[in-house]
């Protein structure tokens, strides 16, 4: 297992999940606690073990988390925090975090909110013991263990159910027509094993296999062709036939909420995955990568020969934004330029600038009307990359 695969497993930046943002700080107030407080007063009143001497703007020590996240207390100095943005990183097991998360769970609170009125009040603070976070953590480490497994129980039984297909590889008329918009070719398409699901749940749909680094099925996206309109009009037809139910209305409304242009395979952690990266063969000696939206804009890149990544809508991007860092060459933003593309230009490269705390360059730039990646060719793409942007503070 190489080291991008064990930081896709690994590495998962709390403070962007999916959770109840009022009780989670913004970077922006993270800044401005780095800027009011002395850090190694702080770490020194929270227990935190650490080397006296910076290094390079960063204080390194012993990982303060190891207790609670592996049961004892870390015995190699290979923890390091951020003295003007408050962010850490433990190397021993590439785990990223802040000094607000770790108060909290040194101090024994609930929220992040908490732990950062504690630290401004400038009183004593009271560290609970390590058998304490630990019976705190018991019941939260018990339900993310359940979770996993049912995701892996989940994700085992739709590859099974598409096994059959991913064997036949069907590829008719309606597949090619519709990459053929985009000027992707049959050879790229056979390459990254695309393929048509003509029958059951994932009917009408073009299937993109996720690989791991075994080059074994890990996953797939279903993308529907047929359009939000006629897809209702299949799964009215295809339910009057099984069920011989009555189309009403209400049906229709139903029908037309639970509609989804792509599907992800049920317990696929595609906020995880890289699209481009095994299945493409992506070439790791490369002087730069471009980091797009979409599979198809990645398909038609890789086709091109710029080499190219693929997240999964700009929310997802900012995740695993940290597992980029691994590839070690200058990124290229190359999202669509609405408000979303503009969102997520800002937050991923703060992130990229910010982790692991190594000087890299990191880039974007603007698609000339408006358009997707997948709309320009290869002498057309390297005019838009030779006139990349440097992000160098991102506000």
């Amino acid at each position: 297992m190489n080291n991008l695969e064990k930081h896709f497993r690994k590495i998962y930046d709390k403070n962007n999940g999916n959770k109840n943002r009022k009780h989670y700080i913004t970077d922006n107030e993270l800044r401005d606690l780095m800027s009011q407080i002395d850090l190694p007063s702080l770490m020194t009143k929270l227990g935190i073990k650490f080397l006296p001497e910076e290094r390079n703007g960063d204080y390194c020590g012993y990982c303060p988390d190891h207790v609670m996240r592996k049961g004892k207390e870390s015995d190699k100095p290979k923890w390091y925090i951020s003295i003007s943005t408050g962010k850490t990183f433990c190397h021993t097991e590439g785990h990223a975090s802040n000094i607000v998360e770790i108060a909290k769970n040194l101090l024994g609170l609930n929220t992040q909110r908490e732990a950062l009125d504690k630290i401004l009040e400038g009183k004593e603070l009271r560290r609970v013991s390590s058998l304490e976070r630990r019976v705190t953590n018991i019941e939260e480490a018990e339900n993310k263990k359940k979770k996993r497994e049912n995701k892996k129980i989940s994700l085992e039984k739709s590859l099974k159910q598409m096994e059959p297909f991913f064997k036949r590889c069907y590829r008719p008329r309606e597949l090619f027509e519709y990459f053929e918009k985009d000027d992707i070719r049959v050879e790229t398409i056979e390459k990254f094993g695309i393929f048509f699901c003509d029958s059951g749940y994932y009917e009408n749909r073009v299937i993109l296999p996720f690989l791991n680094g075994k080059k074994e099925n890990c996953g797939f996206v279903a993308i529907d062709i047929l359009g939000i309109d006629k897809w209702v009009e299949h799964q009215s037809i295809r339910y009057k036939g099984i069920y011989g139910g009555t189309i009403n209305d209400e049906f229709l409304e139903k029908c037309y909420k639970k509609y989804r242009k792509a599907l992800y395979s049920p317990g696929f952690e595609s906020d995880r995955h890289l699209y481009g990266f095994y299945e493409g063969e992506f070439n790791t000696n490369s002087d730069y990568v471009l980091l797009v939206e979409g599979e198809r804009d990645c398909l038609k890149m890789a086709q091109e020969g710029i080499p190219c990544l693929s997240i999964h809508g700009t929310y997802l991007g900012v995740l695993k934004a940290t597992a980029i860092k691994m590839l070690n060459v200058p990124v290229v933003l190359g999202f669509d330029m609405d408000e979303a593309g503009r969102n997520a230009v800002k937050k991923i490269g703060q992130m990229l600038i910010d982790y692991p705390y190594d000087i890299m360059n990191v880039y974007y730039v603007d698609f000339p009307n408006g358009k997707d990646p997948k709309k320009f060719n290869r002498e057309e793409m390297e005019k838009i990359l030779y006139n990349k942007k440097l992000i160098n503070n991102v506000n």
